[in-house]
């Protein structure tokens, strides 16, 4: 009886020591990023981005109070105006509502402030919500393919993959869409799956953030309700719970994505039509681009097609794009299952991929057949990374299914190279480029169009300066 206990006692020791070592890695990964946070410069959108979170709490503040407000004077006093009145209004920050409490102290209200006072905390406070998607980037891994050893290596894999290691400190725009496009999937796929209230909810708040943060949130939205449509009809699960989910999720996002945005409170259909000409035809940027030697005059001189194509692949980690390929051919190969359960749950995995590539990726198609204003490499679609990583992540699982021992060695050491790279290139890991870029990658690719660089060129010069 004694050996029997402890015989059943020991799967769920090691599974307490496995949950252990995910918490610990994820706490390790997580002071460790903060540590390094003030290493990289503001940006040089980043006091205009700021400026929007202000024009949003004025619009916000002169609904909630009145025009005569202590609030709203300061902030119109400081030479702040609505959101709905400004041509930003398509860019959404609701994700940076709680930051707000810091732009709402009396210094930064009455201008006597420092810039840096702000910016070190923005950095952190951007980290710890990219932290929170790669956390639901685990998760994600794992509701689809129940396998934690794997979800970890995956989201390790993205947290050292170099250009999200150093944007997900600052770039509050890109990098936070594409992870709040991860946590949308994650509940998006449990409430397919489980249809319960909470899960409901958190998708709709994720996925109203998304929307609201840029316009294509709202494609999102559609792919990922038209997956519920199909597992609904393929499990042949409608009833009155199954409805009751699609109304409460339509209805709660609706009114959550209006509730985020102040910005189209004035005039929805006019800032709906401001939105999509802006993301079909954007006219407030012209400048110049650097690609393979050539500098593009923007928009007069349009991008190649392969311009975004081209980038996502020369400054992808090489081990990652493959992994993700055999995900691809993995993925080509789900009708060879035979029948059965193993059918059933491959095809499951199989509308879940397909749902999170739809979101992710096909965007990047339009963007080849209709080449948009983009530029600062290919930022305006990171979210597109969120595909590769889950396509990377179910090549990994296939490949440990077949070949465990050599797969997670190869992709251990791997991921020690590229936490080396990192730590070489710190804090410039934004400049990555792979060895299929060319050996002239200065000359022929944008490096730091942000300015992220300017903190470090001066300390770099301060250091070597003599006097004062």
């Amino acid at each position: 009886g004694v050996k029997k206990r402890m015989l059943k006692a020991m799967p769920a020791l090691s599974r307490r020591k496995i949950n252990f070592l995910i918490v610990g890695v994820f706490i390790l990964i997580f002071v460790m990023g903060l540590l390094v946070s003030a290493d990289y410069g503001p940006h040089f959108d980043e006091p205009s981005e700021i400026k929007i979170l202000q024009m949003n709490i004025l619009e916000v503040a002169g609904r909630l109070f009145s025009e005569d407000s202590e609030i709203v004077y300061k902030l119109r006093d400081a030479g702040i105006g609505r959101i709905s009145m400004n041509s930003d209004r398509d860019h959404g920050i609701a994700a940076y509502y709680p930051f707000a409490l810091l732009l709402l102290r009396d210094d930064v209200l009455g201008g006597s402030y420092e810039f840096a006072d702000i910016s070190l905390p923005f950095h952190y406070y951007t980290f710890a919500i990219c932290f929170a998607g790669l956390i639901a980037f685990y998760f994600l891994v794992y509701e689809l393919f129940r396998n934690k050893g794997a979800a970890l290596l995956s989201a390790l894999i993205l947290f050292a993959s170099p250009r999200f290691f150093a944007e997900m400190h600052y770039n509050n725009k890109d990098v936070v869409l594409m992870y709040l496009l991860i946590g949308s999937c994650l509940f998006g796929i449990r409430a397919i799956k489980y249809r319960r209230v909470l899960d409901v909810l958190l998708y709709s708040l994720i996925a109203a953030l998304a929307a609201n943060t840029k316009i294509i949130g709202l494609y999102f939205f559609g792919v990922i309700g038209l997956a519920y449509i199909l597992y609904i009809s393929l499990h042949m699960q409608w009833n009155r719970r199954s409805i009751f989910t699609v109304c409460l999720t339509i209805a709660s996002f609706l009114v959550l994505y209006y509730l985020l945005t102040p910005a189209m409170w004035s005039d929805p259909l006019g800032f709906f039509r401001h939105c999509l000409n802006n993301t079909f035809d954007f006219s407030r940027w012209s400048g110049s681009v650097v690609f393979e030697g050539t500098i593009y005059k923007v928009p007069q001189m349009p991008l190649p097609r392969s311009y975004i194509p081209k980038l996502i692949g020369i400054s992808t980690p090489v081990f990652i794009l493959l992994l993700a390929l055999a995900g691809v051919l993995f993925l080509a190969a789900l009708p060879l299952v035979r029948q059965g359960k193993a059918k059933e749950e491959r095809r499951d995995q199989g509308i879940f991929i397909a749902m999170i590539c739809l979101c992710a990726l096909a965007p990047v198609l339009l963007a080849v057949f209709n080449p948009p204003v983009v530029y600062n490499g290919w930022r305006h679609f990171y979210f597109a990374y969120a595909g590769i990583m889950i396509l990377a992540a179910y090549g990994l699982i296939r490949l440990m299914g077949k070949y465990k021992k050599i797969t997670v060695t190869a992709t251990v050491l791997c991921l020690v190279f590229l936490s080396v790279q990192n730590v070489l290139n710190h804090p410039n890991q934004q400049t990555y480029y792979n060895f299929l870029a060319g050996s002239d990658v200065e000359s022929n690719y944008e490096l730091d169009y942000w300015n992220v660089s300017t903190r470090e060129g001066l300390l770099y010069v301060a250091e070597r300066s003599s006097g004062d």
